[in-house]
């Protein structure tokens, strides 16, 4: 008599297989999200600036800060408010000196982005509550 199907042997066996597949995949794919994740804020973070020098150009060359809320970024000398379109989550603050030179701290729920004066590329770190400020 010919037996169709499979032993519980090999169920077992196949299960195994894919559990030792799912434990190798998944922290790979979670890798990738979180640096797309990362990448879309640093992005974002980009934009802000950009509106930023735009609006600061149109100024006389005097030390400005804006303070950034929620998808707002406000100029605390002026109280005029740049609308930033998609919805964004960021929070904080960035400073444009006399010469034009950007300095932030700029960060969402999970990231944080700090630019000073003196660095030419801003930095990237997890966001700790309190600890994405500007130093001066």
């Amino acid at each position: 008599m010919k037996k169709n199907g499979f032993t519980l042997v090999e169920l077992v066996a196949i299960l195994v297989i894919i559990g030792v597949l799912a434990m190798i995949s998944v922290p790979i794919v979670l890798h990738y999200l979180n640096d797309g994740k990362k990448n879309a804020f640093a992005d974002s973070v980009d934009g802000i600036v950009r509106a930023v020098e735009l609006d600061s150009a149109k100024k006389d060359f005097t030390k400005i800060t804006y303070q950034v809320e929620r998808g707002d970024v406000i100029n605390l000398k002026t109280k005029e408010v740049l609308k930033l379109e998609g919805g964004s989550e960021e929070a904080g603050k960035i400073i444009v000196n006399q010469e034009g030179t950007i300095s932030y701290a700029i960060h969402n729920d999970s990231w944080c982005a700090i630019k000073t004066e003196s660095e030419r590329e801003q930095i990237i770190k997890k966001y700790v509550e309190g600890d994405c400020n500007l130093s001066s």
